[in-house]
């Protein structure tokens, strides 16, 4: 479902969605691998649909191990490729939508059996934010202790 253009102008936090132009997977930390990876990342419309499918955002990130593992890796449908933080906590990726989106939940995939499946490098403690302007940042909803990831396990959260 799309906003009216008014509502892009100021984020919506309400229990199970979030709506706006800006959010951000913030990392607190990961199971304690020397880097943060994930392999894909969806945010979910009502329907259950990946919105990046259907309103490709810019997508940016703290940091990236390589060129190759830039945010955009996250959101790439293909699971040989991955978005890498440098290091192990307090990474982020940030998406910015050409318009106002709802996300009722996000799914996250670690990396894959032909990838260097480092389980350990898979997010653990995190959390969606939204913006009204792409600098400040109010928490849509935390996760926390995400531990036991098997190569290519896809996991839901919903708001």
């Amino acid at each position: 479902m799309r906003i009216p253009f008014m509502a892009a102008a100021r984020p919506i936090k309400q229990s199970g969605r979030a709506a706006g132009r800006y959010f951000r997977l913030y990392v607190d930390s990961n199971n304690l691998g020397g880097f943060t990876e994930v392999g894909e990342l969806e945010f979910l419309n009502q329907a259950g649909q990946d919105l990046f499918d259907i309103v490709p955002p810019v997508a940016t990130h703290s940091s990236a191990y390589s060129g190759g593992t830039s945010a955009m890796h996250a959101i790439d449908n293909n699971m040989t490729t991955r978005w890498a933080g440098n290091t192990n906590n307090n990474e982020w990726m940030k998406f910015v939508f050409p318009e106002a989106v709802e996300v009722f939940g996000i799914t996250v995939r670690s990396l894959g059996l032909g990838m260097e499946a480092y389980t350990d490098r898979a997010i653990r403690d995190f959390r969606l934010e939204v913006s009204s302007n792409g600098i400040d940042w109010v928490t849509v909803k935390a996760w926390t202790n995400q531990t036991g990831w098997t190569p290519a396990e896809k996991r839901t959260y919903m708001l």
